[in-house]
């Protein structure tokens, strides 16, 4: 996602920058004493929400993140399987379902936060208020 920068430099106009653009003009010099702020759009929640859920399942990355759902999936199914089979989870299968059942409301959660944010999206979007339940 490519970041933008809305800069104003006085007289009521402010134009729009791309990251590197506002960093060359950073670098330049050429930002002393005016007003300069990140755009926050859509996609930039949408990439607030990427980041939680990947810190949710411990992920160091978005791949990690992917794995690990994927894992958890799979082993969730092979609990509910066990079930649907007649045969009885063990009390640490239990707890592990229920740990496994809590990331997938907390993934899900992130998510209807991030599609309710993206409407109307706050320049404080990634405090933690917004995704508080």
């Amino acid at each position: 996602m490519q970041r933008l920068w809305d800069v104003d430099f006085g007289g009521g106009a402010s134009n729009l920058y791309t990251e590197e653009q506002y960093l060359g003009l950073a670098a330049a010099g050429l930002l002393e004493g005016v007003s300069a702020q990140a755009v926050v759009t859509a996609d930039t929640v949408r990439a607030e929400a990427q980041r939680r859920i990947i810190a949710l399942t411990g992920g160091g990355d978005l791949q990690s993140c992917i794995i690990k759902q994927l894992n958890a999936q799979m082993r969730a199914t092979e609990l509910v399987n066990k079930r649907a089979l007649g045969d009885v989870l063990s009390s640490e299968e239990l707890a592990e379902a229920a740990a496994l059942q809590a990331l997938a409301d907390g993934i899900k959660r992130i998510r209807a936060r991030s599609n309710e944010l993206e409407a109307d999206p706050p320049s404080d979007y990634a405090d933690d208020s917004h995704w508080s339940p």
